[in-house]
């Protein structure tokens, strides 16, 4: 029984034991459930304290927003009455609106016709255009002309100005648009003196004493002489210096008035001409008859030629310096009476009176020049060695006079004035003793010298012909012989080994057959200056007729195409290839 009831328990256990395991994984499932149920029980504790202390703080919110809404109350009846007067205002923008549509309707008509008022704008713009481009042309007309006008008509206005605080006494020379009748005319005056001077004032040193308005000094020197002018008014002597500057002539002129004293200042040598036009007598006047005279002799002992134009006793009797002037205007020369040539070379009317004053040259009997104790005539004296030389223009002070009789030509240079001057003319003595010594060629031949501590003075003999340089133009001339003669020439210095070192048109005297090299101050056994490069410019002047370049030194060949002669264009492609021996080229003619 114990057995059955043994085996029934463990069938029922059998086929219980899944149903009870079940049951206790359940039952450990729903304690697991329990554990995590009392855990979330314990945070939905904390949970509702918390929501407790919310609704705390919610009842304290709902108080304070019940005091904002009486603000907001008070508030929204503030934005009503607001909203009253913008109703208001927006009812005034409506009319104003209405306003501005009336304001652009008037302003679409008005823009209508701002449209035809810019059309004829653009219309005339584009004639202005036209315009501005004439208007661009005159401008640059003005410009040109106004640069034409810094230099003249500015300084005319100028001159105008001054020329009304002073006696115009002479006229503005070369100057138009004055508009002004001077006092007495001068280019009469002028043209009778330089005729008195064979026409040729080129070098000629001219002193014009009471120069005024400087009329005599520029018309002197616009034809080659160098002036100088004395002017007692200051104001006359800024006057003559403007003018000057407007004509573009050059003259100098100082404030200074004829004294003895003054003729301290013209010592021999410095002035060929004096000119004095109606001074003297008023200096008769103050100084008395005794000191002109004494002026005139003073001057005449310096310089070779005076020219004077003399105011006469009555010719106006009202003058205040009438009653001092001598009844014979002469007497002014009496104490060299016998020593001088008094020439009337004509007579003038004045602006005081209807008699004419007369113009006197007066000259010593002979001009003359003393060199080692001997007397030398001589019928002209320039500083000019020959016509248009620059050399006087470049430096007037150098110091050098030039003195030309039928026979022979005296040069004298100041050894004081110039450096160079002692070197080159005891060069060129030197030279010519060594070459006068030479019977194969023609040279010029050394008559005297003298050599002192202030000056040193060559006398040459005058040889047949006249210089290339102031016959171009005026006389044939054979290239072709030239250039025999003048390789001739230096052939001869190169056996000596030495050289010309200055070629030049105005260094060849031609006589109508044959050419003469002179000038030898420059000739040296050192080359200085191409000797064959100046042959051919000298032949290129000769066949353009016109005097070459004075530049020294000068390496550049004349332009090829105007050797035409076929025996010339064969020396000057040789020199050309470089051959520079003048016997060689010599044997190519």
């Amino acid at each position: 029984m114990f057995k059955f009831f043994r085996r029934l328990i463990k069938k029922i256990i059998k086929k219980s034991f899944p149903y009870l395991v079940m049951k206790f994984q359940e039952i450990g499932e729903i304690k697991q459930l329990t554990e995590k149920t009392r855990n979330l029980t314990d945070d939905n504790k904390n949970i509702i304290g918390d929501v407790r202390q919310l609704t705390g703080e919610i009842k304290n919110i709902t108080e304070e927003t019940r005091s904002l809404t009486d603000d907001n109350r008070n508030i929204i009846g503030d934005v009503r009455q607001l909203t009253g007067e913008i109703k208001n205002i927006t009812e005034n923008t409506k009319q104003s609106i209405g306003d501005i549509r009336n304001i652009t309707e008037e302003t679409r008509s008005l823009t209508d016709d701002n449209r035809n008022i810019i059309g004829d704008v653009r219309k005339l713009t584009e004639e202005n255009r036209g315009l501005s481009e004439e208007n661009r042309n005159s401008i640059r007309e003005l410009k040109q002309s106004f640069g034409l006008l810094t230099d003249s008509d500015f300084q005319i206005t100028k001159l105008k100005r001054m020329l009304s605080k002073v006696e115009y006494y002479q006229p503005a020379y070369m100057i138009g648009g004055i508009n002004l009748v001077p006092q007495r005319e001068c280019k009469d005056r002028c043209r009778i003196i330089e005729k008195s001077l064979n026409n040729n004032v080129v070098g000629l040193r001219i002193l014009d004493i009471g120069s005024s308005l400087g009329y005599i000094c520029y018309y002197f020197a616009d034809r080659g002489a160098v002036t100088e002018g004395w002017e007692s008014n200051p104001k006359n002597a800024e006057v003559a210096k403007l003018i000057g500057q407007i004509n573009g002539i050059s003259a100098n002129f100082k404030t200074k008035e004829l004294y003895l004293e003054t003729l301290d200042d013209i010592h021999i040598g410095k002035f060929d001409v004096v000119i004095i036009l109606s001074v003297l007598h008023h200096i008769i006047h103050y100084k008395g008859l005794q000191y002109v005279q004494e002026i005139i002799k003073n001057l005449i002992e310096n310089v070779p030629i005076l020219f004077v134009e003399l105011a006469l006793k009555n010719e106006d009797e009202t003058l205040f310096w009438n009653e001092a002037q001598p009844e014979n205007e002469l007497a002014i020369f009496d104490l060299i009476k016998d020593e001088i040539i008094i020439k009337k070379i004509g007579e003038f009317s004045t602006h005081l009176s209807l008699k004419q004053r007369p113009l006197y040259k007066i000259s010593k009997k002979k001009n003359n020049i003393i060199i080692n104790g001997k007397l030398y005539l001589y019928d002209k004296k320039t500083y000019f060695a020959y016509n248009d030389s620059e050399l006087p223009y470049i430096n007037p002070e150098l110091g050098r006079n030039y003195y030309f009789s039928e026979k022979y030509i005296i040069k004298e240079y100041f050894l004081n004035a110039f450096d160079d001057n002692l070197k080159q003319i005891t060069t060129e003595i030197s030279n010519m003793l060594f070459l006068n010594n030479i019977s194969k060629i023609k040279t010029t031949k050394l008559i005297d010298f003298e050599i002192s501590n202030n000056r040193a003075v060559v006398i040459l003999a005058r040889d047949d012909g006249d210089l290339i340089s102031d016959i171009l133009g005026k006389e044939e001339i054979d290239p072709e012989k030239v250039a025999k003669d003048v390789l001739e020439f230096l052939s001869v210095l190169e056996e000596k080994n030495y050289h010309h070192n200055d070629i030049r048109s105005w260094n060849i005297l031609w006589n109508g057959k044959n050419a003469q090299v002179i000038d030898y101050g420059l000739m040296s056994p050192i080359v200085k200056d191409d000797d064959i490069i100046s042959l051919l410019n000298v032949l290129n002047t000769i066949q353009m007729k016109f005097k070459e370049s004075s530049v020294y030194g000068i390496k550049t060949f004349p332009p090829k195409n105007n050797f035409v002669n076929p025996c010339l264009l064969r020396l000057y492609e040789i020199i050309e290839k470089g051959e520079r021996s003048p016997k060689k080229l010599l044997e190519c003619l």
